[in-house]
């Protein structure tokens, strides 16, 4: 439901791709990430965004500075991730809105890793968090979020050749239409939607 012409801010942008469909969108776009190489794609990917290299655990925005904030499976690998979370609450406008994507520690096929292999979830990252749904949302509103919806995120695997119907691989297929029966709570991810907390200390 973002409006046109509104402001969206995205938190470890990585090559940009989130800002360029914003701008077709109409947003009014500005993205930061860690890395300035990638900062350099996304420059390519998205030249009408502004955008910085730096922490996202250190925002150069000032307080209630967009209408939109997005953090799209990132904030688990953030140094601080309750600093990211709390800057991202400060830049947020009292009546915006903000997406954030969290893995989920509990998620099924983990539990059954863990149950057959005792091992502990894992996407082979120097550095990454895995917490239960409720952990995150208690993370972000301790951050100064309100959580106003929890989404169910299973897939990240492109499941169609781009352009066609065809689809890459039957096996891929079945295991996203498997993803959709898992209990909630079990999901890979969930996507947090928030607003600012009012009663926060900005």
């Amino acid at each position: 439901d973002a409006r046109e012409g509104g402001k969206l801010l995205d938190v470890a942008c990585g090559p940009g791709f989130l800002l360029q469909a914003a701008v077709k969108k109409g947003l009014k776009t500005s993205g930061i990430d860690i890395s300035p190489e990638l900062i350099e794609i996304a420059r390519k990917n998205s030249p009408e965004s502004e955008l910085t290299a730096g922490p996202g655990e250190l925002l150069p925005w000032g307080e209630g500075s967009f209408d939109y904030v997005a953090c799209l499976g990132s904030l688990e690998h953030f140094m601080h991730p309750d600093r990211g979370a709390a800057e991202m609450a400060r830049v947020l406008k009292p009546q915006g809105k903000a997406a954030i994507l969290l893995p989920n520690s509990y998620f099924l096929e983990a539990v059954v890793n863990a149950l057959v292999k005792g091992e502990g979830p894992t996407q082979n990252q120097d550095m990454e968090r895995f917490a239960a749904k409720n952990e995150w949302k208690m993370l972000l509103e301790d951050a100064g979020f309100k959580v106003e919806k929890i989404y169910r995120y299973n897939e990240f695997t492109e499941l169609f050749v781009p352009g066609t119907w065809k689809l890459k691989s039957l096996k891929k297929y079945f295991r996203f239409l498997l993803r959709q029966c898992y209990p909630f709570n079990l999901s890979k991810n969930f996507i947090y939607v928030c607003t600012v907390r009012l009663c926060h200390n900005r």
